[in-house]
């Protein structure tokens, strides 16, 4: 329960510095390069989260200016909120697939927990890609694939700028906060999934020796890992 505390606690302090951080850019970009509001919170979510449509950019020297500084300051914060999101979600589900597993199978340890929470998230990441195209199939006039491809690649922040969630700017506000919501919690659940992952390769190589530590240059603990390099020479590795 405590650890649950301190991750919430760590999650709303990065949530509001984030926030902020936006709302002053906001302010800001939209003095500077006269924007609207809306053009502004378009420009700078797109700024922190890497996506970089295109669709709205810097014009004036201040403004170029402004915009790297932003981009230094807001990408890495909006970073640590991803992995304080994605952990309190990680968090969650190990409770609950524990639970689940120790309810069905009467033991009190549950084995391959991490590989197990990862499944999990995988198929509620998946869930979230389809539930994301079907808000933005009926938003937008956009069909069914170029929903889905749009959402895919705002997910993985490429972001081509050939379809852009919630632009040109005459849409309602509405629309912009159901979509960034929908992108952040998306976002959130794949940072969680990543982390699983990783616990689930440690996990499993603890449990299965030699190929899985091979594949992906991880060992069962540090012990091991100085064991390694100990033990071996290095230069007829290369």
């Amino acid at each position: 329960m405590m650890k649950f505390v301190r991750i919430l606690l760590m999650m709303l302090h990065r949530s509001v510095l984030l926030g902020l951080t936006i709302f002053c850019g906001m302010l800001v970009f939209q003095k500077v390069e006269s924007m609207r509001i809306k053009d502004a919170l378009h420009f700078c979510w797109s700024t922190i989260t890497t996506i970089g449509y295109g669709a709205i950019t810097p014009k004036t020297h201040l403004g170029k200016v402004l915009t790297m500084l932003y981009s230094i300051i807001g990408i890495p914060l909006f970073i640590l909120c991803l992995s304080s999101y994605g952990m309190l979600i990680n968090h969650c589900t190990v409770k609950v697939v524990t639970s689940f597993d120790q309810c069905c199978s009467g033991r009190k340890k549950v084995s391959y927990l991490h590989a197990k929470t990862g499944f999990v998230l995988f198929w509620v990441l998946i869930g979230e890609i389809i539930a994301g195209t079907f808000i933005l199939n009926v938003l937008t006039d956009w069909s069914m694939l170029d929903s889905a491809y749009t959402w895919v690649i705002t997910l993985t922040t490429i972001g081509f700028g050939d379809y852009i969630p919630d632009y040109p700017p005459d849409s309602r506000y509405i629309k912009t906060a159901i979509i960034l919501v929908s992108e952040l919690t998306t976002w959130a659940t794949i940072a969680s999934f990543v982390q699983s992952v990783r616990s689930a390769i440690s996990e499993i190589n603890n449990e299965r020796r030699g190929f899985i530590a091979k594949l992906f240059c991880c060992y069962g603990d540090k012990r091991d890992e100085e064991l390694y390099f100990l033990t071996h020479d290095l230069d007829n590795d290369i």
